[in-house]
């Protein structure tokens, strides 16, 4: 997986200019390697996401993630994802 490409894409993301689109499942790997280093960074990236393709992501992240995303997410934002 190539780190900076997925960098580069989330902050495309973020200004609205992103004509790639990065399989689901890669951002998920990538936000995976990310939580074990910086939590902080996590949820920044997470929260950064269109809420379609977080919520996508959500399900390809591991069921431990998505339960740490659960307790954390106030009830209105989960609601969004799920």
């Amino acid at each position: 997986m190539n780190v900076k490409a997925i960098d580069l894409y989330l902050q495309k993301l973020k200004k609205g200019i992103s004509q790639t689109k990065i399989d689901d499942a890669d951002i998920a790997d990538y936000l995976e390697d990310i939580k074990r280093d910086d939590e902080d960074k996590f949820y920044a990236y997470l929260k950064h996401l269109p809420l379609d393709i977080r919520a996508q992501t959500f399900i390809e992240l591991p069921t431990t993630f998505q339960v740490d995303l659960i307790l954390k997410y106030e009830a209105q934002g989960l609601a969004e994802i799920i």
